[in-house]
């Protein structure tokens, strides 16, 4: 009996000591809360106006308590994502001038990935010129996120001293998760262009040129198309067929003549994409290429070749009911079946 009162006792005393401390962590959060706020309403005034005159930045120097400079930088970084243009490069310049910069620098040496990552998304939010060789070498950071976090604070800098190390460093290095190093680097847009455009016809690496095809037809360049038109050869049948999609991605009718050839390689992968894309471009010069098409021998460039002629409008269909009625079963069939998913807007 006194062993069940005593362990009642002691339950009743870690449910007493449980609530206390909650009760004490619900205070000491409350507190800091009111006293961080009242310490970020000391600072705003000052970080507010920083664009308007550098030398604001002495209150943000001087007199600090703890923590104060992790407040400081926090309010510092949103107040730099909101900016652009010249005030943006006042606040670069804030940032080094308050050692934040280094700090992040310095942090990228640590021995935990999500420091490192944290340091490389700060400085891209920075965007101080000091950075550039620091996020450069953390493209080559041991963990993939630290690695793509740097890839896009690197094209945050927005300058030719970022991209191009950026270029080199993806060149030499082949173990990238392709699909998610093209997502960030399609987020940066236009700042690619022109060191994309003047790699694309130099890369003797076809992990290299594949990216760059990719870039292109995404982003919808169509300054790139001369350049891509020579991979139209190119032996590498990814290649191939990336070109033959960022082409027909662009829009430009008159680029569909040189996708016609396409319709006749020997992988059938591209001579798939080469219906899509001459589908996409609608030129009427690739009516009769397209109706060949139905005979091919893979059901793929089949339907995709039939499906392009319907895009062409009036012409392609009137081709497609033409062949319906044609000797091959084979073109027939595919004919048909475009014709009857035309009409349901499939």
């Amino acid at each position: 009996m006194l062993i069940v009162v005593y362990v009642i006792a002691v339950l009743q005393s870690l449910v007493i000591l449980g609530f206390m401390a909650l009760v004490a962590q619900r205070l000491i959060l409350k507190y800091w809360q009111s006293y961080t706020k009242s310490r970020e309403n000391q600072f705003l005034p000052f970080i507010l106006n920083l664009h308007e005159t550098f030398q604001n930045i002495t209150p943000l120097q001087q007199r600090l308590r703890p923590f104060d400079r992790g407040l400081i930088e926090g309010l510092l970084l949103q107040q730099a994502a909101e900016i652009k243009g010249q005030e943006r490069a006042t606040m670069a310049m804030v940032f080094e001038q308050l050692g934040y910069v280094a700090r992040e620098k310095k942090s990228l040496q640590s021995r935990w990935w999500w420091r490192r990552r944290d340091a490389v998304i700060k400085l891209g939010v920075m965007q101080s010129e000091q950075a550039v060789s620091a996020l450069t070498e953390a493209i080559q950071d041991p963990t993939e996120v630290v690695r793509l976090a740097a890839v896009r604070a690197v094209g945050q800098l927005k300058s030719s001293q970022s991209i191009a190390p950026l270029f080199d460093v993806l060149e030499h290095n082949e173990n990238w998760a392709r699909g998610r190093v093209l997502e960030v680097l399609v987020s940066l847009g236009d700042v690619l262009k022109d060191e994309v455009l003047l790699r694309l016809s130099s890369s003797a690496k076809p992990h290299v040129t594949l990216l760059l095809v990719q870039l292109c037809g995404l982003l919808r360049w169509i300054e790139a198309i001369p350049l891509l038109l020579p991979l139209l050869s190119n032996p590498n049948v990814e290649i191939r067929m990336a070109t033959v999609r960022a082409i027909g991605s662009m829009g430009d009718a008159t680029a569909a003549a040189h996708l016609i050839p396409a319709l006749q390689d020997k992988h059938w992968e591209v001579r798939a994409q080469a219906a899509i894309s001459l589908g996409l471009l609608q030129n009427s010069r690739a009516l009769k290429p397209l109706a060949k098409s139905l005979t091919d021998k893979n059901w793929g460039v089949r339907y995709n070749a039939a499906k392009a002629l319907y895009q062409l409008g009036e012409q392609g269909i009137s081709e497609l009911h033409g062949i319906v009625s044609s000797e091959s079963k084979t073109a027939s069939d595919i004919a048909a079946q475009a014709l009857a998913e035309g009409k349901l807007g499939l």
